[in-house]
Parts: C-alpha cells; structure tokens; sequence
C-alpha cells in the first residue's frame, strides 16, 4: 500500500470523499475534524484547504474561514486547482448555508485575484469560465452573460456553454429565449451526455420558477446518469426549490 503522505491523487480523493460524507449528513464539526486530519497528512495543499474551508463555510466561522482564505490565496494554485476555483467554491457554500453577504466578499476577493492576474494571461482567455462563474455567482448577470460571450469555443462543452446561455437568459428576465435554449438541450443528442443537457433543463426550468417541472427535469437527469453529491445543497440555479417538498424528498439522503 502507498504511503498516506504520499501526494498522489487518490489520498487528496479519500479525504475529499469522507469530508463530504459528513458535510451532506449536516455533520460539519466531525467534517472539520476529518478535514484537519487530512491537512495534517498530506499538507497544506489547495485540495485540504478546500476541505477545511467546506467545513468553516458551513459552520459560519468566518474569522477561520478569512484566514484560511489569506492562506489559500497565497498558494495560487496547484493539483488541478486555482485560489480562484477554491474561493468559488466556499462562496457557494456560504450562500447555501444563509451567509449570503459574506458569500459575497469572498467572491470579491477571487474576482480581484482574478483582475491581478498577467494581463497577457487574461488577454489569452485564460480562465474566462472561471471568471464568468464568479460574476455570475456575484450576480452580476449582464456582466457574467458578456464574459461567457468571450470564452473560447474549445474550452468549454457545448452542453455546459448551452445551458449557461439558457440561465442567463433566465436571470435577466428573457423568458422566452430561455425556454429556446431549454428546447435545444431537449433535442441534444451526443454520446456520453450522462444526463447532463437534462440537468441543464432543470436548472433553467427552476430559475423561470417552475418548480415541479424542474424537479421532473431532475429526477430524468438522475436516471440518465448525474450523480447525487455534495453539489446539489450549493447549486445556485436550484435554490429556488430547496424548500420545496418534492425536491427535498428527491435529494434527502438515502440508507
């Protein structure tokens, strides 16, 4: 067996999965615990600092969570990951967890690492996704909607390009359009789309507040292949249905 200090990437994937075992039971101080451990192990790295930071996000310590922040941003990036990645990530959390204004600082501050990054970086496109995903979690929809305009075509999957468009469209109050978009995920038919264009539907059902019709889209998304995870408590184009009955039946926890 290999080392746990070692850094290959099935440890960082042990940790990840048994921190987010405990998050999705609502059992954020044994995940802190767990988390902590993971750090201590295998080191101060953007993935374990993720971990702790989930867990910080859904406890509202947020004097520890600005810290670990400081420390996240000064790791830049690294397995995979970039502060900004990390930073969006304990966004979502904080906002689906009720912290919405502090959600919001932490998106100000990756979207000002963003803007530090080498002009000729950015002027490249690089990360234009990752940029758009934070306005748009800013909810600085018209902005998120120009970014997304300029991603590069080979960065990102059709699928995920067409249902962006489709929530946008949503959020800025063109109905119609949006129901388009969701029409055109409803034809798709690519290999290995594993329910993700239906997924898609869902979101943008949810967002134009149709609630039962985007807990049908999502129950077919799940049929066809999306994973239940940890993803489903911070989607922000799903907030709209988390009280909603028959999505809290559908995603509660099972066994």
């Amino acid at each position: 067996a290999q080392d746990v200090n070692g850094s290959a990437v099935s440890w960082y994937a042990i940790w990840g999965l048994r921190t987010e075992l405990y998050h999705v039971l609502g059992r954020h101080e044994q995940e802190l615990d767990v988390a902590r451990e993971g750090r201590a192990r295998l080191g101060a790295t953007l993935p374990t600092l993720l971990y702790e930071a989930r867990a910080l996000a859904a406890l509202g310590r947020m004097d520890d969570l600005r810290a670990l922040t400081d420390d996240i941003l000064a790791k830049g990036a690294g397995q995979g990951l970039t502060a900004g990645d990390v930073l969006l990530t304990i966004a979502e959390e904080l906002r689906a967890h009720g912290h919405v204004a502090e959600s919001g600082e932490v998106v100000d501050r990756a979207l000002a690492w963003y803007d530090a990054q080498p002009p000729a970086r950015i002027a490249d496109g690089w990360r234009r996704d990752l940029n758009a995903n934070l306005l748009y979690e800013r909810e600085r929809w018209a902005a998120a909607a120009a970014q997304w305009d300029s991603v590069p075509a080979d960065s990102v999957s059709i699928v995920n390009r067409l249902g962006t468009r489709g929530v946008l469209a949503a959020r800025l109050g063109l109905a119609d359009s949006a129901r388009a978009v969701e029409r055109e995920l409803a034809r798709l038919d690519r290999p290995q789309l594993n329910g993700q264009h239906t997924l898609w539907r869902a979101r943008i059902t949810a967002v134009l507040g149709d609630k039962d019709g985007a807990v049908t889209r999502l129950r077919q998304a799940f049929a066809e292949g999306v994973y239940y995870g940890i993803w489903l408590h911070t989607d922000m184009d799903l907030e709209s249905l988390r009280d909603y009955g028959p999505f809290q039946d559908l995603v509660r926890p099972k066994g």
